[in-house]
C-alpha cells in the first residue's frame, strides 16, 4: 500500500511541476527509510519518492538488521536537476 499525504490541490499541482524525485531502486524489504519527519518500512514495490519540495531535506535509512545506517542532508534545487 502506498503512503499518502493530504495536501491542497494547488500545492500538489505546483509540486508536480517543480518538485524533485528521489529514485531508489532495489532497496531491500524492511529497510527503514526516512525523509524529514516521515519514516517508512520499505515494501516490495518501493521505488522512491516524488513531489519533493525544493530545499534541504534530511534523508536517512537503516538496514533491516540494523548493521548499516546512514544520515545526510540533501539540498534539492529544481534548476540544477
Amino acid at each position: 500500500m502506498a503512503a499518502t499525504m493530504q495536501i491542497d490541490q494547488e500545492i500538489g499541482l505546483e509540486l508536480v511541476k517543480t518538485g524533485g524525485t528521489l529514485l531508489l531502486l532495489d532497496v531491500p524489504q524492511l529497510t527503514l527509510f526516512g525523509i524529514d519527519t516521515q519514516m517508512f518500512s520499505v515494501g516490495p514495490n518501493f521505488m522512491g519518492l516524488k513531489m519533493l519540495p525544493p530545499g534541504p531535506h534530511f534523508v536517512y535509512y537503516c538496514s533491516s538488521n540494523k548493521t548499516l545506517c546512514l544520515m545526510c542532508v540533501k539540498f534539492w534545487q529544481t534548476i540544477l536537476e
